[in-house]
Parts: structure tokens; C-alpha cells; sequence
């Protein structure tokens, strides 16, 4: 063994501290990566590798589950996309498909993946599902499921206000069905103030004149030889008598509604007040929807009188014609009246319409859509 002198031993541990020491001190003064630095490393995925356009990996994905028709692609350069997918009601199975399968494709290529919250969305668009959030290396593509329709449907039901008997049976409807009260009847507030309060949204069935003099429209009727200052007292009163009112539709009034200055007063003021007025057409001659656009009232009409029959069989077709007319002209308006025959029906057919890739709305949404008339 070779022994080296004392004095070289000491030297060289003093070089060895001294060395230790240096790098030491560079260590510790070494620019460090921040938190949000590394936060963003790892997101970014496996390190060395060349940014991954996951546009074109979703795209492709897409393509190969057959919806490429349902899909919109919004990308930004060098900052990443966003991807739409449109989905009827009835394919909503497909959602948790899509999920599953592109969480497993992009965990397995070193994406992190979060939920998005408050992400604007097209108007008229409802989304549904989760909104995902995909990031690897500073490419981030942004995953939104949309529900569309084949067509829209309303339904009112007419005639609350003489009692509270059916109430029960509202209860287990859930959809936006517009419900019309009668004004100055026993239960006309309380029934609106109900209604209300279960989320319907409610409107004012306003009696106005009918043809035949035998036929009593009730209290609060409007009558073709008014002048336009009772024409507008009658209107307000009967707004005061059912309130929360968010639009109008006509009860009875077949003489009334082929009177352009007497419709002309009651939409001027319907407007004025920032209400909607439906249509129910109780006469082919009725000239509310041609004045209505006049003046730029919001205005819708009705197709189909549902419950005109007092038959199951015959309301049950009215539903299905309905239907059909919705997914051909793509919005349909239906009206029935506030019977326990009706009601049940109705229950009975708010999962049929669903089925059918239609959506209910109430009539201040329907105004909106498409055509009012």
C-alpha cells in the first residue's frame, strides 16, 4: 500500500471542502422553478415530446364513432380548439360513450383532463353533460355536449280560475306547460298565485266577445262595440285579477278577434306592457297574428285544439297529430283545457314528446323561435 505524505492528505481534504462548499452555494442560488411553472410542466404531458394537435386526434376519434355529421370544430392557433358535439335527446347514451372513451385516450397520452365550468355556449344551444377541459403542452381543447331538437312543442291549458280541484295532478308535471286563468272567478288570483309558485308560467285567458249572443264569455269580457278606453280598463282589470301574467290568449272571441281596432287596442296594450299574446283562434277569419306583426307584438297562434272531443282516444290523436306537426314544421302549438281527462293524458304524453327529440317550452320561449305564427 502506498502512503502518501501527511501533508498532501491535508491538502487535499482542504480542496475537497472547499469544493464541496462551491457547490454548495450554487445549488442553493440556482434559479428555481415556481409552482405555477411546474403546475404547467405537468400538464403539459411527457416531456420531449412535440406538441400534439389534438384537433386532428379528437376529429379522427369522432370519425370513427360515426357522428362526424354532429360535430363543430372552433380552433385557435397556438392556443388550442374547442369541439361542439350536437346530440338529439334520444342519443344521449352516446355522451358518456364519447366521455369514457376519450378520457381513457388522452390519460393514456399524458393529457390532464378537468371539468369546465361557465363555458359560454351558442345561443338556443342547451348543453348537457360534463364539460371537459383537455391540456398537454400548452394545446388545450375545450369539450361541450349539445342537445338538438327535431322540433319545438307548447302546451296551454285553459280555464284555471273556477277551481282548485285538479291541483294534485299538476304536481307531477315538470315541463314548462303555460297554464291560462280566467280573471274574476272564485279562484282566479289563487290559482295564479299557485301556479306560480309551482314554475308554471301563467296567462291570462281574456274573454272576449263570440259570435253567437247565446254564448256567455264570462266576467271581463271585451265586446267589439268598446271604445278604445274600455277596451284598455277591461284589459287592466283583468291583468290585476290574475296576476303574474306573462302573456295573453283570447277566450271564446270569434266576433271579437275579426275587429282589427278592437285587437289593434288590446295588443297595443299587451305590448306596452311587455307581455306576449297567443292566438287561440277560435275563428279562421281572426286577424290578431296580421296586426300582431303590424305593431311588433309577440305573437304565436294555436295548431291543435287537443281535447275539443271529450274521448281518450280522440285527445290521444290530437297528441299525436301534435307531434307529427312539430317535427315537420319544427315548432307546434297545442291547447287543451284544465280537466282531469286532459291532464292525465297530458302526464301521460311529456315522455312521448321527449322520446320524439322534441322540446317542451312555454309560449314566451316559443314567441322567440323561428316564426312566431
Amino acid at each position: 500500500m502506498l502512503l502518501l505524505p501527511r501533508r498532501k492528505v491535508l491538502t487535499n481534504s482542504v480542496l475537497y471542502r472547499f469544493s464541496l462548499n462551491i457547490l454548495l452555494v450554487f445549488v442553493l442560488f440556482l434559479p428555481t422553478e415556481s409552482l405555477s411553472a411546474r403546475k404547467r410542466r405537468t400538464l403539459s404531458g411527457p416531456s420531449g415530446k412535440e406538441p400534439v394537435r389534438l384537433v386532428e386526434e379528437v376529429s379522427l376519434y369522432l370519425r370513427q364513432k360515426g357522428i362526424a355529421n354532429k360535430i363543430s370544430f372552433g380552433e385557435k392557433r397556438d392556443a388550442g380548439f374547442s369541439v361542439d358535439i350536437f346530440l338529439k335527446p334520444s342519443e344521449d347514451y352516446l355522451a358518456k360513450d364519447i366521455t369514457d372513451g376519450l378520457k381513457s385516450m388522452f390519460g393514456r397520452s399524458g393529457a390532464n383532463i378537468q371539468p369546465a365550468k361557465n363555458i359560454g355556449l351558442p345561443d338556443g344551444i342547451e348543453c348537457f353533460e360534463k364539460h371537459l377541459i383537455f391540456i398537454k403542452r400548452k394545446k388545450t381543447g375545450v369539450l361541450r355536449f349539445n342537445r338538438v331538437y327535431s322540433g319545438y312543442v307548447t302546451i296551454i291549458i285553459d280555464d284555471f280560475g273556477n277551481s282548485l280541484n285538479y291541483f294534485r295532478l299538476l304536481e307531477k308535471i315538470k315541463e314548462p306547460v303555460d297554464c291560462a286563468v280566467l280573471p274574476h272567478l272564485r279562484y282566479s288570483k289563487e290559482s295564479a298565485v299557485k301556479l306560480n309558485s309551482m314554475g308554471f308560467e301563467v296567462m291570462l285567458h281574456c274573454p272576449m266577445e263570440p259570435e253567437s249572443i247565446a254564448i256567455d264569455a264570462g266576467k271581463g269580457v271585451i265586446l267589439s262595440d268598446m271604445n278604445e278606453q274600455e277596451i284598455r280598463r277591461t284589459l287592466e282589470e283583468n291583468l290585476e285579477s290574475v296576476p303574474f301574467a306573462a302573456g295573453i290568449n283570447n277566450h271564446m272571441g270569434s266576433k271579437a278577434c275579426m275587429a282589427k281596432n278592437l285587437i289593434r287596442t288590446v295588443l297595443k296594450q299587451t305590448d306596452e306592457k311587455g307581455l306576449f299574446f297567443a292566438d287561440s283562434l277560435t275563428s279562421s277569419s281572426s286577424v290578431i297574428c296580421q296586426v300582431a306583426e303590424e305593431i311588433g307584438c309577440p305573437v304565436i297562434k294555436r295548431d291543435i285544439f287537443l281535447d275539443n272531443v271529450k274521448e281518450d282516444k280522440a285527445i290521444r290523436d290530437a297528441f299525436e297529430n301534435l307531434i307529427k306537426l312539430s317535427k315537420k314544421k319544427g315548432r307546434a302549438v297545442g291547447i287543451g283545457h284544465y280537466r282531469e281527462q286532459t291532464l292525465k293524458i297530458l302526464i301521460s304524453y311529456l315522455d312521448v314528446i321527449k322520446y320524439n327529440d322534441l322540446k317542451i317550452v312555454p309560449a314566451s320561449e316559443m314567441v322567440t323561435i323561428g316564426d312566431g305564427y
